[in-house]
């Protein structure tokens, strides 16, 4: 929960006072729930980018604020917006992006331990623009598809987000 509220009251955080939490509760720029980015954090621990840094939490705090403004910048119309107007602040796109950075981290991991925001950018852009964060159909498969607001907070749609976020960076 340190990482998480370190992030919540960072200024220079992506981060900064949008996790709703004890401390922010009440703000108008409080959008993402706090179990979301814990659960996110979390995964990153248990097997990704964040295992290597320990205990060492400003290398923590420097390598989410980095990969996040990166989101920010990439997606930054709908990480501006409400969950229940944007899937990237819900916890589907949280949770679902947090293993993309830990995709991206094992990729660049022979050249950066924290990579720079601007190369994390770079990774993010072979997603594409056309993600269906705000609006349209997530085309998961031919079979599978699902209008962007049916999207929930559930291992099965964030299992299926992450597949297709990650089949769109490994091609």
């Amino acid at each position: 929960y340190r990482v998480l509220e370190r992030l919540n009251l960072d200024v220079h955080s992506p981060f900064f006072q949008r996790i709703k939490t004890t401390t922010t509760k009440g703000l108008d720029t409080v959008l993402i729930q706090d179990t979301s980015v814990l659960k996110m954090i979390e995964n990153s621990f248990e097997n990704g980018a964040l295992a290597k840094f320990g205990d060492s939490y400003s290398d923590i705090h420097k390598f989410l604020s980095n990969y996040w403004e990166a989101v920010q910048q990439q997606y930054g119309y709908a990480w501006d917006m409400k969950p229940r107007e944007s899937r990237l602040t819900h916890g589907v796109g949280i949770v679902s992006l947090g293993y993309i950075m830990d995709a991206i981290s094992y990729k660049l991991s022979d050249r950066w331990s924290t990579p720079p925001t601007s190369i994390f950018l770079k990774e993010l852009a072979l997603l594409g623009n056309d993600i269906a964060w705000t609006e349209g159909t997530w085309k998961f498969s031919n079979k599978m598809m699902l209008p962007w607001n049916e999207l929930q907070n559930t291992a099965r749609h964030i299992e299926l987000v992450t597949n297709f976020l990650i089949r769109r960076y490994r091609i």
